[in-house]
This record gives C-alpha cells, structure tokens and sequence, in this order.
C-alpha cells in the first residue's frame, strides 16, 4: 500500500512539471434543477462503472466488471466499512471513522488482501490546513493538505513531493462530486480523504479541463487535455429524486 501511494504521488508531481493551465471558456450549467446523484460513470479504466445509493443518498454499493466495492455504515453513520473485490477475490477493506460532532474524518484503517495494514490519522490544524499521518509498519509518512478560498491548493507530503504544484479552479463555476479530482478519488480509493472543494477544478497534473453540463445544469462530461497524452473524458448518468 504505501508503495502504491508514494508513486501515485511521484506520478502525479511528475505529471505536473509538464503541465500549465490556460483558460478555457466558461460553459457552466447554471442553476442546478432537482436532486440528482451519479448513478453511472464511462471513460474511466475500469468503465462502465455504476453507483447505487442507500435511502440517505449515501453510496452503498460500486460496480464495475472486475471490481465491486460494498459500503456498510454503523455508529449512526459516523463508522463506513467499504469492502473491495476484485475478479471475485478480496482486495481490500476499509474502515472509515468520522466525529461525531464535525463529521470529518478521524482515521483510515485500510486492510489489504496480504494482511498488510495501513493507518491513516487526519488532523484539523485550522480551517486552511489538513494534516494526514500514515503508518505502515515500520513507515510512516505525513501529508499537509492546505486550502486557499475553500479550494486545495497544495499537497505537501514530508517526503518533498507535492502533488497540487499548478492546480487552479474555476472561480465562477460551483463543485459538483462530478469534478474531475473528485471523481478520481472516489473511483480509485472508494472515498475521498479531505472532502471537497468549493470550485471545479480546471487544471492540475493530468492537464487542462473543461465540462459540458446537462439541462438540470449537472456535469454530463468532463475531459482533460494534456499535449503529448491521450485525452481523458468521463461521461456521467444520473438517478434523480
């Protein structure tokens, strides 16, 4: 696991060195109409991947071909078990444990299919600075997330490496769990560490992004475009209240 998440992020500092944000033209949905939530997700590698939900609108279940991912909440909501399974065999279980009173995260308790196990601590400095501390074993590693205007703007981890390096957002389009940064968490990790943001992102490591909005002004599609890499494009359907 922590082999994985260091190259992740030398992966995504890498990819970020080549990248540079240029505007692209506003072309946001305006006011959203009803309640709707992603129910289905094409693009992606693990495509065509579906997301069903629970009475509370919280995610119970995600499916793809070769992967499916189980969610079960207790302790008033405030304890989620999210089971992995890949081609039909266990990967991975983790334990998420939120306060009860801020209802932000507290720890990470990730078991991997080996027995190997990781804890992750999250630590509320101020409102502007997130702290993630990880052990694995013998290793440990600490993250500092840090926000500017309700937007990340940097992801400094304590071995040199920053993942947000050129990260910028739409300052006059609002965040929808359909952002590009969002969205890639949830699929690769089953959630999202330290929440989300008040704007759509419109560049970071993988490069320039832009959204196409549906009629009820949610994102049908976003796709980043990085000169010299393929361009990616996810393509969102809806369930609706």
């Amino acid at each position: 696991m922590r082999c994985n998440s260091l190259q992740l992020l030398i992966l995504l500092a890498l990819l970020s060195f080549f990248t540079s944000c240029e505007k692209a033209p506003n072309k946001g949905g305006g006011a959203i109409k009803g309640s709707c939530k992603i129910s289905a997700v094409t693009g992606y590698y693990l495509s065509p991947i579906s997301i069903s939900y629970d009475s509370a609108g919280r995610i119970n279940k995600m499916a793809a071909s070769s992967m499916s991912r189980t969610y079960a909440y207790d302790n008033g909501g405030n304890m989620v078990t999210i089971t992995s399974i890949k081609n039909n065999s266990f990967d991975r279980r983790i334990v998420l444990k939120y306060n009860k009173d801020s209802k932000l995260l507290d720890t990470a308790m990730i078991t991997l299919k080996d027995g190997t196990q990781e804890t992750r601590i999250y630590t509320y400095q101020s409102n502007a600075t997130v702290k993630e501390n990880i052990y694995s074993g013998n290793d440990s590693n600490s993250i500092t997330y840090s926000w500017t205007g309700g937007n990340m703007t940097s992801a400094h981890s304590t071995r040199g490496i920053n993942a947000f390096t050129n990260v910028k957002y739409y300052t006059d389009m609002a965040f929808q769990e359909g952002d590009f940064n969002y969205m890639n968490a949830l699929i690769e990790n089953g959630y999202v560490p330290v929440g989300k943001t008040a704007n759509l992102v419109q560049c970071n490591y993988s490069g320039n992004i832009s959204y196409k909005f549906n009629s009820n002004g949610y994102i049908k599609q976003v796709s980043s475009v990085n000169e010299g890499y393929p361009t990616v494009t996810y393509t969102y359907e809806y369930t609706c209240k």
